[in-house]
């Protein structure tokens, strides 16, 4: 068993840096160099890990042979050249959402990981939040009932980006943990946004998508927002979940309610015989997310899954689902809404 994995961080931005600083303070793993073509992000690595050698080039990580894993925290058009090139070289990969734009990339990465057996993990850092996991447990075990409707929402006025739009950016976060929380795969989907800001790059993106068992969905993403959100909204038969997971006020809650039957009304209440009476809608418990990051516990296993060998949540393989769905949303978005269905890339 390897005692200490020594990683490469690709990328010295907002997130690349966040991985660096947990990677500080992960037990079996340490970051021992970063790399980033801007010579003021290296400045800014410098000032706070000084330990932590420097390099301008990726290609002098990836081709270092006392490096054993590679973090890729670059913009998404990289993603699937750098981790390709990572791996070919023999090295484990974390790779930050989404794993490539393109379904056939994806499949392509996941392939070469498994025959070089190296591990290929994927930065959907949500799955590592306990109380989403809370949540996968609560609707396996029925405390909904059956599941009817999802809600997730990702807006605020933050980064916006100039690479690539709010759908390939945000709707990795939301649709990875769809997935995760429900045994229901997406069988289509019609996805429609408009670009504001920046001419082709779209600043917000509605999707649509109906899910295997009569489930509906509705993502909602946008940029330019009064309210910062990062927010799941699960309804089932005879209960709800909300799911607050901004890293400062991360909350789930879980609501029970019961609906009464419609009456023949009387004479003298026929005025309300439109209306379903509400028997029951109480909160029933309120979890508080405690003080570990979802990130810390995504770093953890990326060590674990290198260990062992086992896949972890957001492992290359299950992350390849996630990512058919964002291709034919991708795809829906160019052609004003098209209904589409992920698995005619996966059948590609």
């Amino acid at each position: 068993m390897q005692s200490e994995i020594r990683a490469a961080v690709i990328g010295a931005g907002y997130w690349g840096m966040n991985v660096v600083r947990v990677l500080q303070h992960t037990a079996g793993i340490w970051p021992t160099c970063v790399c980033d073509v801007r010579p003021e992000a290296l400045q800014e690595v410098k000032r706070q890990y000084p330990h932590v050698a420097l390099h301008p080039f990726w290609e002098q990580a990836i081709e270092d042979k006392h490096v054993d894993a590679v973090v890729v925290a670059t913009p998404p058009a990289t993603h699937y050249a750098l981790a390709r090139a990572a791996l070919c070289a023999g090295k484990h990969v974390w790779v930050e959402k989404p794993l490539a734009l393109q379904y056939a990339h994806g499949r392509e990465l996941v392939a070469l990981a498994h025959e070089r057996r190296r591990t290929l993990f994927v930065d959907e850092t949500f799955l590592y939040d306990p109380l989403v996991q809370h949540a996968r447990a609560m609707i396996a075990a029925g405390a909904l009932g059956k599941v009817h409707h999802l809600s997730l929402e990702r807006t605020g006025m933050g980064r916006i980006r100039r690479d690539s739009n709010v759908w390939w950016n945000s709707a990795p976060h939301d649709l990875s943990i769809l997935r995760y929380v429900l045994d229901a795969p997406v069988v289509r989907l019609s996805a429609a946004g408009h670009a504001f800001l920046q001419a082709g790059i779209e600043d917000v993106v509605w999707a649509s998508l109906q899910l295997d068992h009569d489930i509906s969905a509705l993502v909602y993403l946008n940029w330019v927002f009064p309210t910062k959100k990062a927010s799941l909204t699960v309804i089932g038969e005879h209960g709800l979940l909300e799911y607050e997971g901004r890293f400062g006020n991360r909350v789930l809650t879980r609501y029970e309610y019961r609906l009464g039957r419609a009456a023949v009304p009387s004479a003298e209440a026929r005025g309300q015989a439109n209306l379903l009476p509400v028997k029951r809608n109480d909160v029933a418990e309120v979890l508080h997310g405690g003080p570990t990051e979802p990130l810390a516990l995504a770093c953890a296993a990326f060590r674990d899954s290198i260990v062992t060998g086992l896949p972890a949540p957001s492992g290359g393989e299950y992350s390849l689902q996630t990512l058919a769905v964002l291709d034919a949303g991708a795809r829906s978005l160019t052609q004003q809404g098209q209904w589409l269905s992920p698995g005619d890339l996966t059948s590609l």
